[in-house]
Protein backbone atom coordinates (compact mmCIF):
# COMPACT_ATOMS: atom_id res chain seq x y z
CA UNK A 1 0.00 0.00 0.00
CA UNK A 2 1.45 3.31 -1.15
CA UNK A 3 1.85 6.24 1.47
CA UNK A 4 1.55 10.31 0.41
CA UNK A 5 5.63 11.64 1.28
CA UNK A 6 5.63 14.54 -0.18
CA UNK A 7 2.63 17.61 -0.82
CA UNK A 8 2.19 20.69 -3.41
CA UNK A 9 -0.57 23.01 -3.25
CA UNK A 10 -0.82 25.51 -5.95
CA UNK A 11 -4.26 27.05 -7.07
CA UNK A 12 -5.03 29.41 -10.23
CA UNK A 13 -4.84 32.31 -8.29
CA UNK A 14 -1.02 31.40 -7.53
CA UNK A 15 -0.47 30.77 -11.47
CA UNK A 16 -1.70 33.72 -12.70
CA UNK A 17 0.08 35.32 -10.43
CA UNK A 18 3.45 33.68 -11.26
CA UNK A 19 2.52 34.75 -14.78
CA UNK A 20 2.35 38.25 -13.49
CA UNK A 21 5.01 38.36 -10.89
CA UNK A 22 7.41 35.09 -11.12
CA UNK A 23 10.77 36.79 -12.38
CA UNK A 24 11.67 36.71 -8.69
CA UNK A 25 10.56 34.59 -6.44
CA UNK A 26 11.49 33.56 -2.61
CA UNK A 27 11.57 30.12 -1.04
CA UNK A 28 10.84 29.98 2.57
CA UNK A 29 11.79 26.91 4.56
CA UNK A 30 11.97 28.70 7.65
CA UNK A 31 8.71 27.34 9.19
CA UNK A 32 11.18 24.19 9.34
CA UNK A 33 9.33 21.73 10.98
CA UNK A 34 5.26 21.76 11.99
CA UNK A 35 3.19 19.77 14.49
CA UNK A 36 3.78 16.25 12.40
CA UNK A 37 7.42 16.93 12.32
CA UNK A 38 7.36 17.36 8.63
CA UNK A 39 9.02 20.30 6.49
CA UNK A 40 6.82 23.17 4.95
CA UNK A 41 7.99 25.47 2.42
CA UNK A 42 6.62 28.25 0.48
CA UNK A 43 7.22 29.97 -2.96
CA UNK A 44 5.90 33.81 -2.47
CA UNK A 45 6.04 36.42 -5.17
CA UNK A 46 5.96 40.22 -4.98
CA UNK A 47 2.98 42.06 -6.82
CA UNK A 48 3.59 45.34 -8.17
CA UNK A 49 2.27 46.72 -4.68
CA UNK A 50 4.98 45.38 -2.88
CA UNK A 51 2.65 42.83 -1.67
CA UNK A 52 3.62 39.36 -0.99
CA UNK A 53 1.49 36.44 -3.27
CA UNK A 54 1.77 33.02 -2.46
CA UNK A 55 3.03 31.00 -5.83
CA UNK A 56 2.94 27.57 -3.97
CA UNK A 57 3.56 25.83 -0.82
CA UNK A 58 4.34 22.04 -0.16
CA UNK A 59 5.03 19.56 3.37
CA UNK A 60 7.80 17.61 1.82
CA UNK A 61 9.30 14.15 3.25
CA UNK A 62 12.42 15.54 4.42
CA UNK A 63 15.29 18.24 3.62
CA UNK A 64 16.65 16.45 0.67
CA UNK A 65 18.17 17.10 -2.31
CA UNK A 66 16.05 14.44 -3.79
CA UNK A 67 12.71 16.23 -2.10
CA UNK A 68 13.77 19.88 -3.59
CA UNK A 69 14.40 18.48 -6.79
CA UNK A 70 10.75 16.80 -6.57
CA UNK A 71 9.38 19.85 -4.92
CA UNK A 72 11.01 22.62 -7.75
CA UNK A 73 10.29 20.09 -10.87
CA UNK A 74 6.31 19.92 -9.33
CA UNK A 75 6.34 23.67 -8.93
CA UNK A 76 7.82 24.28 -12.49
CA UNK A 77 5.16 21.86 -14.21
CA UNK A 78 2.47 24.02 -12.25
CA UNK A 79 3.71 26.83 -13.27
CA UNK A 80 3.78 26.06 -16.95
CA UNK A 81 7.42 25.87 -16.83
CA UNK A 82 7.88 29.61 -16.26
CA UNK A 83 11.83 29.86 -14.76
CA UNK A 84 12.45 32.77 -12.21
CA UNK A 85 15.38 35.11 -13.12
CA UNK A 86 16.09 35.25 -9.39
CA UNK A 87 15.38 33.54 -6.49
CA UNK A 88 16.04 34.19 -2.65
CA UNK A 89 16.62 30.83 -0.30
CA UNK A 90 18.31 29.26 2.35
CA UNK A 91 22.40 28.59 2.44
CA UNK A 92 21.48 25.02 2.79
CA UNK A 93 23.62 22.03 0.61
CA UNK A 94 20.48 20.66 -0.25
CA UNK A 95 18.34 23.55 -1.85
CA UNK A 96 21.59 24.82 -3.55
CA UNK A 97 22.25 21.97 -5.35
CA UNK A 98 18.47 21.44 -6.13
CA UNK A 99 18.09 24.58 -7.45
CA UNK A 100 21.22 24.27 -9.46
CA UNK A 101 19.92 21.00 -11.38
CA UNK A 102 16.18 22.44 -11.85
CA UNK A 103 16.94 26.35 -12.49
CA UNK A 104 20.63 26.17 -14.34
CA UNK A 105 20.11 29.41 -15.38
CA UNK A 106 18.03 31.40 -12.34
CA UNK A 107 20.19 33.17 -10.03
CA UNK A 108 20.33 32.09 -6.65
CA UNK A 109 20.44 34.71 -3.65
CA UNK A 110 20.04 34.42 0.02
CA UNK A 111 18.50 36.52 2.42
CA UNK A 112 19.07 39.72 4.08
CA UNK A 113 17.73 38.25 7.47
CA UNK A 114 20.31 34.64 6.40
CA UNK A 115 23.21 37.37 5.89
CA UNK A 116 22.69 39.22 8.99
CA UNK A 117 22.23 35.84 11.05
CA UNK A 118 25.50 34.86 9.74
CA UNK A 119 27.26 38.01 10.29
CA UNK A 120 26.27 38.11 13.96
CA UNK A 121 27.46 34.37 14.70
CA UNK A 122 30.25 35.14 12.94
CA UNK A 123 31.34 38.36 13.99
CA UNK A 124 29.89 39.12 17.73
CA UNK A 125 33.76 37.81 18.90
CA UNK A 126 35.03 40.94 17.18
CA UNK A 127 36.05 44.24 18.96
CA UNK A 128 33.84 47.53 18.42
CA UNK A 129 36.03 48.90 16.13
CA UNK A 130 36.55 46.25 13.65
CA UNK A 131 32.39 45.86 13.97
CA UNK A 132 32.32 50.05 12.88
CA UNK A 133 34.80 49.15 10.53
CA UNK A 134 33.22 46.00 8.83
CA UNK A 135 29.91 47.85 8.87
CA UNK A 136 31.73 50.94 7.29
CA UNK A 137 32.53 48.63 4.47
CA UNK A 138 29.40 46.92 3.83
CA UNK A 139 27.55 50.65 3.56
CA UNK A 140 30.47 51.39 0.59
CA UNK A 141 29.79 48.44 -1.13
CA UNK A 142 26.00 48.50 -1.07
CA UNK A 143 26.55 52.60 -2.31
CA UNK A 144 29.22 51.67 -5.08
CA UNK A 145 26.26 48.32 -6.27
CA UNK A 146 23.56 51.05 -6.49
CA UNK A 147 25.79 53.43 -8.37
CA UNK A 148 26.52 51.01 -10.88
CA UNK A 149 23.02 49.31 -10.65
CA UNK A 150 21.09 52.94 -10.65
CA UNK A 151 24.08 55.69 -11.20
CA UNK A 152 22.86 56.76 -8.19
CA UNK A 153 24.13 57.02 -4.38
CA UNK A 154 21.49 56.71 -0.79
CA UNK A 155 22.53 57.84 1.98
CA UNK A 156 24.49 55.55 4.65
CA UNK A 157 20.77 55.76 7.09
CA UNK A 158 18.66 53.96 3.80
CA UNK A 159 20.78 50.48 4.23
Amino acid sequence: MGCCRSLFWADGRSRFSCSQFGDAIIFDTSYKQNNYVVPFATFVGVNHHKQPVLLGCALVADESKESFIWLFETWLRAMSGCHPKSIIADHDDSILQAIAQVFPSTHHRFSMWQIKTKEREHLSPLSSDCKYEYEKCVIKVIQLVNLMLHGTLFSANMA
